[in-house]
């Protein structure tokens, strides 16, 4: 069972995997009777409003950015903030060709001061940043097509030396 622990020794939240790709936060309490622990959310991607149904279900005693960093120790596939979300977009749509109008290419270099220091496997990454798993895998697919299509170096046989006589003359 993938899971990873979050918070403090009497409170603890925790992802945990469930079947079928699914995941949960949960939140253990310690009480007299024993520890006792109850499901806040269910989700397949950790997003805001996974993370909005569990705060409200923990009475407040949740810390959003823990559980958040907790769902990435234990794998579970964690949605981007919506800024990272459209940076990856922009950056996707820049690289696929597209541009922006001049007044709009000066603000964003000047707002994120922008260096030309990228090396080409930087730059080759930038397509695949917004590529969905789909593209991914077809790309993936390509690739091992066209390693098996790679000849092999044909191995010459091994020499055998004579076998050295000590009673020679």
């Amino acid at each position: 069972m993938e899971m990873s622990i979050v918070g403090r020794l009497t409170t603890m939240a925790y992802v945990v995997r469930r079947p079928k790709d699914s995941w949960e936060i949960r939140l253990s309490k310690q009480t007299p009777a024993g520890p006792r622990a109850k499901t806040l959310a269910s989700f397949r991607e950790l997003d805001d409003a996974a993370l909005e149904h569990a705060l409200a279900r923990s009475d407040g005693e949740l810390d959003i950015e823990a559980v958040r960093s907790a769902a990435r120790r234990a794998g579970a596939p964690v949605a981007l903030e919506p800024i990272e979300a459209g940076a990856s977009r922009l950056i996707a749509e820049l690289s696929a060709g597209e541009s922006l109008r001049e007044p709009l290419r000066r603000a964003l270099l000047t707002t994120l001061e922008v260096s030309d220091d990228l090396s080409d496997a930087e730059r080759a990454a930038l397509a695949w940043l917004g590529a969905g798993p789909e593209r991914r895998g077809d790309a993936l697919r390509d690739l091992l097509l066209v390693a098996d299509r790679i000849p092999r170096r044909r191995t010459k046989p091994r020499r055998r030396f004579p076998r050295l006589d000590s009673t020679a003359e």
